[in-house]
């Protein structure tokens, strides 16, 4: 920013990058698709959009520009509650070049998510800002080894979870659909589920999945339950058979890539300083014991040691040329991005140039989603328990609860049991606009019930300007490492994740409502 980017930012609290914003659309929660749309018009509408890259690497223009004449900002602005203007000052910000996007949960977290992103992209795609210094960068390597072992002949192939109610979720993901893998639990259908291994994730604290409860209880029918974790949380105490215990990052090697691998062009090496505190292992440590004891007769090098395996990891991506040993001494590595690489053939298997998808361009009409049986063309979807929608709830649960905001003390469930991070922040909490305190009764630092026909939490009020009236933003990943580790930390009492329903999601099996639930707030006796 010091040095003149400008920054458009969409979030309903007023956060610290969206005080230092040219643009802050502050929406209400889960109408991100309404203004992707808007967006969308208002930058085909400025007609400097970069018609050649349309022409040339585009599929679909002429057919999404009529979809989205539908979707004026004015139109958005009812139901955003956005002023048309700032749509307007903002489409004309991102026609500039070059331009590019963060998205976070927010898009990821909600049942139109495929159609936000659709949008959202087709703005980038249109105005020329995809794969050029600046703008959205493509086809970056993977930076993973891969799979050890192929599966064997004689094994029997089964289905992925959910694959079959919801086809996409394998082209897009490597993992089960997280709610039928729930009912899977609870039924046993289609095939019953024994084992379970939990890595590094504490999801009865309100972190990763809805109705924390309903997996709580359909997880103690499992036979066997192994858990590794460098600490002690409340889904360890609940349901492990088995602790592993993990080492920190001090005291173990591996390679650092910022943001999840999601930041190309450098990454870094972990290098262990300490010696092991205890029985303890490395994450990967632990899975490359568990590759040797199911494969006893592998020889393969890659999975010899840790060393190995972090040098293969490293040799897959061109113009590095260094092994995980020679990083350690360097500490910092960088290589050479390549740009524009569609007009080069480095994104198509068959080294044509153009885009990877069916039509070797950027699908602006997807021909995927139309063989998934979905609109090829972005749309709005107003959320499902929205007063709009659901006006006989809004009677009684007539706010609008959102969470997942993050605190820099804490990364989901993490860190609560630091003394000097609860200093900073020791309590849940739900920040409350001063006027909608007001009317509710409630004042700074009172302890208050959120509550709707799913659930109800106890967390900490903090009123604060920063979020829209009538907008309740929780925190997620609560527990109280201080308390009874026999009541499993009391994790269920600002269980927020509880008045989220189950299976309310996308079409194509993606997103549910973590950002725009009803609720009503409440002081606690």
């Amino acid at each position: 920013m010091k040095r003149g980017t400008k920054l458009i930012v969409v979030d309903p609290r007023a956060n610290w990058l969206a005080t230092r914003a040219e643009h802050h659309l502050q929406l209400r929660p889960g109408t991100d698709g309404a203004l992707a749309l808007a967006l969308l018009y208002a930058v085909i509408k400025t007609d400097k959009y970069d018609k050649q890259f349309v022409e040339k690497w585009c599929y679909g223009f002429d057919k999404l520009a009529e979809r989205v004449a539908q979707y004026p900002p004015e139109w958005a602005e009812e139901i955003t509650g956005v002023p048309a203007e700032d749509i307007y000052a903002a489409a004309e910000c991102l026609v500039q070049k070059p331009s590019s996007a963060c998205t976070g949960v927010a898009i990821d977290q909600n049942p139109n998510c495929i159609q936000i992103a659709h949008a959202l992209y087709s703005i980038f795609a249109i105005t020329g800002n995809l794969d050029i210094p600046g703008g959205l960068f493509m086809g970056q390597p993977q930076f993973f080894a891969g799979a050890a072992v192929d599966s064997n002949e004689d094994e029997e192939e089964f289905e992925g979870i959910g694959y079959r109610e919801f086809p996409a979720i394998p082209m897009i993901v490597n993992t089960t659909h997280p709610d039928c893998t729930l009912e899977a639990l609870e039924t046993g259908k289609p095939y019953p589920i024994k084992f379970a291994f939990i890595q590094s994730t504490n999801f009865l604290a309100s972190s990763i999945v809805v109705q924390p409860k309903r997996w709580y209880e359909a997880m103690r029918k499992l036979e066997f339950i192994v858990a590794s974790d460098i600490f002690m949380n409340p889904t360890i105490m609940a349901l492990a058979d088995l602790v592993l215990p993990v080492s920190t990052s001090l005291e173990h090697d591996g390679i650092v890539m910022n943001s999840m691998a999601s930041q190309p062009g450098q990454f870094g090496a972990l290098v262990k300083i300490i010696d092991d505190f205890g029985e303890t292992k490395s994450d990967l440590e632990i899975v490359l014991d568990l590759y040797h004891r199911l494969y006893p007769d592998s020889n393969d090098p890659r999975w010899k040691d840790p060393e190995s395996y972090l040098t293969h990891d490293m040799v897959q991506i061109p113009g590095i040329g260094v092994t995980f040993p020679e990083l350690k001494e360097r500490v910092i590595g960088q290589y050479e991005l390549e740009y524009r690489k569609y007009e080069k053939g480095l994104l198509r298997a068959d080294g044509k140039p153009g885009f990877n998808t069916p039509t070797g361009k950027i699908e602006l009409y997807s021909t995927i989603l139309a063989s998934l049986n979905e609109d090829p063309l972005p749309y709005y979807i107003e959320p499902k328990f929205s007063a709009v929608s659901r006006p006989d709830i809004a009677k009684e649960y007539p706010l609008i609860m959102t969470t997942g905001a993050r605190r820099f003390t804490y990364f989901h469930s993490e860190h609560r049991q630091i003394s000097k991070l609860r200093e900073i922040h020791p309590w849940p909490t739900a920040e409350i606009n001063p006027k909608t305190a007001a009317e509710k009764g409630i004042t700074e630092g009172s302890w208050i019930y959120i509550e709707n026909p799913w659930g109800k939490a106890k967390v900490v009020a903090h009123v604060t300007p920063i979020v829209k009236e009538n907008v309740v933003s929780v925190d997620h990943g609560w527990w109280y490492p201080e308390r009874d580790p026999e009541k499993l930390f009391d994790v269920w009492e600002p269980s927020i994740n509880s008045l989220i329903p189950h299976k309310e999601i996308g079409k194509l099996g993606f997103g549910t409502h973590y950002k725009c639930m009803p609720c009503k707030i409440y002081r606690a006796e």
